[in-house]
């Protein structure tokens, strides 16, 4: 590893877990007000999260919002990190990057083995996210993504930012990078002691590895 590895934390739920993250000196936290996963925080929880967030770190979480959902968020947000179906519509997508900014978007398609990204999607916006992929759900389920193609797609794409996720862990963390070649990363399950609650010691194992790589 020759350069500087971005690093998201995502999935934050209580404030000692943000404080343990950015003091590691992750660069992004991600809050999920997706209400259909363990890690979704409340807007109480937000609203208590965000000022220990440093501006320009901080990272809404969300699976297909409404734009009223979206605009709610958007003064206290710096980026949005949006996941759903390869097959939405492209007047939703629009909508979001309407809504945020084309460069505030981050798309995270889930899309099946045997499908590629849609063209006209890379259109849509600078960055994207690749996830591992289960039919039943959008994100943290510790299932890692197919380093391989995302290798491909960084390498096809170039003019792209691209996010690995999918339970990346301590244990796994350096095959997944030299294996995809990315300089970006969204940790989450796999620096969980459960969900929603992060390890400090997971944490601080997985920087110290990077390091040692670096």
């Amino acid at each position: 590893m020759n350069c500087k590895l971005t690093v998201k934390v995502c999935g934050i739920t209580r404030e000692k877990d943000a404080r343990t993250a950015l003091a590691l000196g992750v660069d992004y936290i991600g809050l999920n007000v997706w209400a259909h996963t363990p890690r979704c925080v409340s807007l109480e929880v937000v609203n208590t999260l965000l000022p220990v967030i440093p501006r320009g770190k901080r990272v809404l979480v969300d699976v297909s919002p409404s734009v009223d959902s979206l605009a709610r968020f958007a003064g206290d947000f710096d980026f949005f990190q949006i996941h759903f179906s390869h097959d939405t519509p492209v007047e939703v997508v629009t909508s979001w990057q309407t809504t945020v900014g084309r460069e505030r978007l981050w798309l995270a398609p889930k899309c099946p083995p045997e499908i590629e990204i849609p063209s006209w999607l890379l259109d849509c916006a600078d960055t994207f996210l690749v996830d591992g992929f289960k039919k039943d759900a959008f994100g943290g389920t510790g299932q890692t993504a197919d380093w391989e193609r995302f290798s491909q797609l960084k390498e096809s794409h170039p003019n792209k930012q691209w996010i690995l996720a999918g339970g990346l862990s301590p244990d796994n963390i350096l095959s997944a990078l030299f294996a995809s070649k990315t300089n970006f990363v969204d940790l989450n399950s796999g620096v969980e002691s459960a969900p929603g609650i992060k390890c400090a010691e997971k944490l601080q194992r997985l920087f110290d590895t990077i390091k040692s790589a670096s």
